[in-house]
């Protein structure tokens, strides 16, 4: 099991999700034999396979990339987001560690998790703006949109230090973990003073997210849709 383990971790590394997918299948099949690690917290080789699993899942979700933005986007954001959602679930399982190290390593891969998409999402340009208002709006959307996704990796991220804290452990995934942080919340605290500084307040743009999607409902039941007014301070 520590050999499946160890050689499918090296394989997502590589981005190679597919043959660390059949090293892990290989490693929970002896687990599932065996019953091993069945009750109680995981032995090490079965928390590195739950770790691998969860590794794997996030470089095959990480693969689906969303730019360009082509008409399959939110296919492709639903697909990449459940990839992500599947990860975090198998680096939950691998948390149950007799080992903390699975923790602490599973708790800033979550977070990292998020943060990758957050920063992969606010990267994609206004491609359809007709003016420095379609811009500024566009930005506006996508921030206030898709900010709980950088604030769920620092919750991760916190959880991992304060964890940490009970064992007086400074090892080099804690200090990632805190220099990770430290740098979600600096971007969030720039995007905060950008959006600040547009012709829309936070609750004007939440509305206008909202009638955007009562607009797309009307659309897909084939309804008279309004004309979108948007919001001014």
């Amino acid at each position: 099991m520590l050999g499946y383990g160890a050689r499918a971790i090296k394989k997502a590394q590589d981005k190679d999700d597919i043959g660390g997918l059949r090293d892990t299948n290989e490693g929970l099949e002896i687990m599932d034999r065996t019953h091993y690690g069945s009750t109680g917290r995981l032995p090490v080789p079965a928390a590195q396979l739950r770790f691998a699993l969860a590794e794997v899942r996030r470089v095959k979700s990480e693969k689906i990339a969303l730019k360009p933005v082509t008409d399959d986007f939110l296919i492709k954001m639903e697909i990449r987001c459940q990839g992500l959602l599947d990860a975090q679930s198998a680096y939950a399982d691998a948390i149950r560690s007799t080992d903390p190290i699975w923790a602490k390593m599973s708790g800033v891969r979550v977070g990292e998790m998020y943060r990758v998409l957050h920063e992969e999402l606010m990267t994609i340009p206004p491609d359809r703006a007709k003016n420095e208002s379609d811009k500024n709006l566009f930005y506006a959307i996508m921030h206030v949109r898709y900010r709980v996704l950088v604030e769920k990796g620092m919750e991760m991220m916190t959880r991992t230090i304060d964890f940490a804290k009970k064992t007086d452990d400074e090892s080099a995934w804690v200090t990632r973990a805190r220099d990770t942080r430290e740098r979600m919340q600096k971007s969030l605290d720039e995007e905060k003073t950008i959006l600040a500084s547009l012709p829309y307040t936070e609750a004007e743009v939440e509305r206008t997210l909202e009638m955007m999607k009562e607009r797309a409902l009307l659309r897909a039941q084939g309804k008279p849709v309004p004309k979108l007014v948007l919001p001014k301070k």
